[in-house]
């Protein structure tokens, strides 16, 4: 018999399934963090500076229980994409004018 509801599974063995005496076994479940959750963390994380962000899958995978290595890796995978796209360098047309008039030594 199995029964569950949003925080623990509860499955009951027949003696016959386990060739003994019946028994209970309880397992707490830990629901998968969001998307958020998991890029709030990878932000806070990159702010300490004490880890190399390529290598954060296992950190991952330990912050959240219910993620596994894949899981993981994806989060990190989409993380590294978005902060790509939101943090491109644009290059000022006008920034670089600047700079050859104020070094024109530079650029003779």
């Amino acid at each position: 018999m199995t029964q569950h509801d949003d925080e623990f599974l509860l499955i009951t063995f027949t003696p016959e399934e386990l060739g003994g005496e019946e028994t209970e076994v309880e397992y707490h479940i830990t629901p998968k963090p969001s998307e958020e959750e998991v890029f709030d963390f990878l932000n806070q994380l990159q702010r300490s500076q004490n880890v190399n962000m390529l290598g954060a899958a296992p950190i991952i995978e330990k912050q959240f229980a219910a993620l596994n290595d894949v899981d993981a890796r994806l989060h990190l995978d989409n993380w590294m994409v978005d902060k790509r796209a939101t943090h491109t360098n644009t290059i000022n047309l006008a920034d670089i004018v600047a700079h050859i008039k104020a070094n024109p030594e530079k650029y003779s």
